[in-house]
């Protein structure tokens, strides 16, 4: 790669008011054989659209295949956050927020890269990025979306989180953060062990890792109205619950529906060390095969 393109410092209002902001990288020489013209890159827990790693990569390599990236914050950006808004500041971060909030972030980004003009457009998500992904658009479809990529989106299920073989630190865990919220202190913050390790108000835990399974991405996809692709690196699921068994099971779901592929990275664990430019690739390959 020579350069870096066009680099351009974008800030978006949600629907509710909140301010985010993003990068958006335009080659100096566009186009691509590619059936998508940008990338919507949607970062994992405690990230964010300035940090180093997998997107970062996975910009570059895009950069380097002629096709714009948008990288950007969700209100759930760092582990703990002020998110600006019209009139102050509000709670944000991993720790405070609401999943299910997150559609309104993604669709924002979306009406940014559609309003410069972008009309094939692949919604990247890392880790929690792709759970967002996958959640809003399984509640939303949007015509500009071409795709969806998950790299290593993690699964919310109560009942998997309680039998996994570190199911203790989760019951424990858990057992608390309802005690607290039943008394009226949700608000509370504990340090949590399972599914990863974090601080958090009890009643955050509560309603992202309890039995209703809102974000259950397996509940999820068959409802994602556009291709999708879903990477998992196969380290991920030896200490992690949350990837306990989710290949077969993505793998058996997109066996019954048209439209989801699964692909393992073999080697690879959460992070991508060592093979950052396998997301990329991978994507690159699924889709001239779909042309």
């Amino acid at each position: 790669m020579t350069g870096i393109g066009q680099v351009e410092l974008c800030r978006v209002s949600t629907s509710d008011g909140r301010l985010l902001d993003g990068a958006l990288r335009i080659p100096t020489e566009s186009g691509s054989a590619l059936p998508i013209d940008a990338c919507l890159l949607i970062h994992g827990t405690g990230s964010n659209f300035t940090a180093p790693g997998l997107l970062e990569a996975f910009a570059a390599q895009a950069y380097s295949a002629g096709i714009v990236s948008l990288r950007v914050n969700t209100r759930g950006h760092d582990l703990m956050a002020r998110i600006p808004t019209e009139r102050g500041s509000v709670q944000g971060g991993a720790a405070y927020e609401n999943i299910a909030d997150c559609r309104h972030d993604v669709t924002a980004w979306l009406a940014l890269l559609t309003e410069r003009g972008y009309r094939r457009i692949a919604v990247v998500g890392h880790s929690m990025g792709g759970v967002k992904a996958i959640y809003t658009l399984s509640r939303q479809s949007n015509e500009a979306v071409a795709c969806v990529v998950a790299i290593s989106p993690p699964r919310f299920n109560h009942a998997m989180f309680q039998r996994h073989k570190l199911a203790g630190q989760f019951r424990e865990d858990y057992r608390r953060a309802d005690a607290l919220v039943s008394r009226g202190e949700g608000e509370v913050l504990l340090q949590v062990r399972q599914p990863m390790k974090l601080v958090m108000p009890a009643s955050s835990f509560v309603a992202k890792y309890g039995p209703h399974d809102d974000y259950d991405i397996l509940k999820l996809l068959p409802h994602v109205q556009c291709p999708t692709l879903v990477l998992i690196g196969t380290e991920s699921a030896k200490n992690v619950a949350a990837f306990d068994g989710l290949q077969a099971e993505l793998e058996r779901i997109a066996a019954e529906r048209r439209g989801i592929t699964v692909s393992a990275i073999e080697g690879a664990d959460i992070t991508y060390a060592g093979h950052m430019g396998a997301p990329f690739e991978r994507m690159v390959d699924w889709l001239s095969a779909r042309k």
